[in-house]
């Protein structure tokens, strides 16, 4: 069930990847990675408002599929997030390295 939440994103970026592509050789890469985490950013918040929704949903039926079901998407969105969390605080921990020594030079 979670791979079928999460497929939809897949196929969006494998769809947009050329575009993507196009767009940074014609305006570079900073304008397109704010677009980026500000769609994340909303993305998120409406995924996490819906799973938690969706969670106390499924308790409450009684149903335990439809909990199983809950509690791995949530799960599965707590993975990713915590990945580009991890991403996003690497990347810019290399951009103020990279621009300390180009300072030194």
């Amino acid at each position: 069930m979670s791979g079928l939440v999460m497929m939809p994103s897949g196929i969006a970026m494998g769809i947009l990847n050329p575009v993507a592509g196009k767009l940074y050789d014609r305006i570079g890469g900073r304008p397109l990675a704010l677009l980026g985490f500000a769609i994340m950013t909303f993305e998120a918040v409406l995924l996490v408002t819906i799973m938690n929704t969706h969670t106390a949903a499924a308790m409450r039926t009684g149903v335990p599929e439809a909990a199983a079901s809950a509690i791995g998407v949530r799960a599965s969105f707590s993975t990713v997030a915590i990945v580009c969390a991890v991403c996003l605080v690497a990347s810019l921990f290399v951009r103020d390295r990279g621009r300390r020594l180009g300072q030194q030079r």
